[in-house]
């Protein structure tokens, strides 16, 4: 992996508070299902709001 994405990744497993393995096996699960799934539609979202909208569900969840 290039250091930026090296970077990337141990800052987004620290936020998480999760090892970086444990994220790429995260990672790595999610790209098996959805491959296995036949979901193959590539969608375009940019990443803040996607971690409004997973913010969002937590808090309704909890």
């Amino acid at each position: 992996m290039s250091y930026h994405l090296t970077e990337r990744l141990f800052a987004e497993a620290q936020r998480r508070d999760v090892t970086p393995s444990e994220l790429i096996r995260e990672y790595v699960e999610a790209g098996l299902n959805t491959a296995e799934s036949g979901n193959q539609e590539i969608v375009t979202i940019r990443v803040a709001d996607l971690h409004r909208a997973i913010d969002t569900a937590v808090k309704r969840a909890a």
